[in-house]
């Protein structure tokens, strides 16, 4: 069986970006942070000198800083910070699987977010290979998957892409093998499970 996974690093940095809006939320639950920088614009010396210069009142004095909104922005900002957390430290501790090949064919996740994970067995491959697949000046690795039948593979798969009527490219910039090396695997397991590649 070959099992590839996505590098646990790519959703560490969404896990590090929620940690930004869970401190949002605790600041505005606490309101302790955000409220001593308001204290702390006011006794600047440029707003004092503004104040005393022009007569404009920059001081919040008593008046709450923050409105209705800005606790519900708030709880927007924690609630998504906490669930990039969550995915982000899930994929660093359990790295998500990306391809699975075994005896019958490879599984490869082509459906989207919430699609069932495309199985393309032995008997419909005819050819794999590492490549390159180029979008907008931006060339990334590929592993390169030719069929003889596209029936059971999404007209638009999500990471992938036709090259031609039976050629598909399924991007691998967050793997953790190469696309060489893992294309040069699943031959030797097609072989070993008498196919034909």
């Amino acid at each position: 069986m070959i099992v590839v996974r996505v590098k646990p690093h790519r959703t560490f940095g969404w896990a590090m970006l929620g940690l930004l809006g869970a401190t949002i939320l605790a600041d505005f639950l606490v309101g302790g942070l955000l409220s001593g920088v308001a204290a702390w614009f006011e006794s600047t010396a440029f707003v004092v000198w503004l104040t005393e210069r022009f007569g404009v009142p920059f001081t919040l004095g008593e008046i709450d800083p923050f409105e209705a909104r800005d606790y519900l922005w708030a709880a927007a900002y924690g609630t998504f910070g906490f669930g990039l957390i969550v995915h982000g430290l899930r994929d660093l501790l359990i790295p998500r699987k990306v391809l699975v090949a075994d005896e019958g064919g490879m599984t490869v996740h082509l459906g989207g977010w919430f699609g069932r994970p495309t199985k393309i067995p032995w008997s419909t491959i005819d050819d794999v290979r590492g490549g390159r697949l180029t979008h907008l000046d931006h060339v990334s690795e590929a592993l390169m998957v030719t069929v003889t039948t596209s029936e059971s593979i999404p007209e638009d798969p999500w990471g992938a892409r036709w090259i031609d009527d039976h050629t598909l490219a399924i991007t691998a910039r967050h793997w953790t093998r190469t696309p060489a090396d893992v294309a040069e695997a699943l031959t030797d397991l097609a072989i070993r499970s008498r196919a034909v590649v």
